[in-house]
């Protein structure tokens, strides 16, 4: 609020969306990060009451009614398809892969097919493969004949991917092609999808196109998937998300405070 009473504010809403998981075992926050352009963000709040009705004579009528239950949650979609905010989606995390340099790194591709596609250096631990791969060598695996560069395989270096072309002539369908290739030390982000329950707290901050600033404060939420991923189409790729506020012990479920003025 501005200070003065009387007036009308009338708001067209505008803010930024800062989202902070708790520290473990606390519900301490580690520090609130922006979560980027946020084009919706909605609070609702519902009730569930007791009414009580005089019934003695003729038409009842209520005469008492009691809370039973509040519920306050909340819906926002957010545009910043970056790694984290899809460790939210995902319930899952994100983290940093740092992989290091390696020479002469060798792999037998069993039984290809001519046409597909390969990830090299696939593993249990590392299932999108190496990345950074120089392929430095490749032969087919029944009489060791040498392949060409193409005219056999074509190599998509960055992501470690190598295709067996369909008019190949140095291998066919059915054989093994072994492989010896490098890496570069490279890092990568990386988001693992997961079941963890994510909590945190709130803090969002007005910057209102028409109207007063009045920031909010959700000291606990529980934030979760709230519909479709759409990788592909014609609209701006969202996250949508649900946010279920909870009142924690000695403070109340949401805050709402005006900027500050001199009296």
């Amino acid at each position: 609020m501005s200070g003065t009473t009387g007036t009308e504010n009338q708001t067209l809403g505008r803010g930024e969306i800062h989202f902070a998981t708790f520290k473990p075992g606390t519900c301490t926050p580690d520090g609130f990060r922006y979560l980027g352009n946020t084009p919706e963000f909605n609070l609702s709040v519902n009730t569930e009451t007791l009414p009580h009705y005089k019934m003695d004579r003729g038409t009842k009528i209520k005469d008492k009614s009691v809370t039973l239950q509040t519920d306050h949650a909340g819906t926002f979609t957010c545009d910043n398809i970056d790694l984290e905010n899809l460790a939210l989606f995902f319930q899952g995390e994100s983290s940093t892969i740092a992989q290091g340099a390696a020479a002469g790194v060798t792999e037998t591709l069993e039984g290809i097919t001519l046409g597909r596609s390969y990830q090299i250096g696939e593993s249990d631990t590392l299932p999108m493969g190496a990345k950074s791969v120089t392929v430095t060598a490749a032969a087919d695996g029944t009489d060791a004949t040498a392949l060409v560069e193409g005219t056999d395989y074509t190599v998509d270096s960055a992501r470690g991917v190598i295709t067996f072309l369909e008019g190949a002539t140095n291998i066919t369908t059915g054989e093994d092609c072994d492989l010896t290739y490098d890496l570069a030390a490279v890092s990568y982000d990386r988001t693992i999808s997961g079941n963890d329950q994510i909590e945190g707290a709130i803090r969002y901050l007005a910057y209102n196109a028409e109207g007063d600033d009045i920031d909010y404060r959700m000291a606990h939420v529980r934030v979760s998937p709230n519909g479709d991923l759409a990788l592909k189409g014609d609209d701006w790729m969202t996250t949508p998300f649900n946010v279920e506020i909870l009142k924690p012990t000695g403070r109340e479920a949401i805050y709402m405070n005006g900027q500050p003025y001199t009296v």
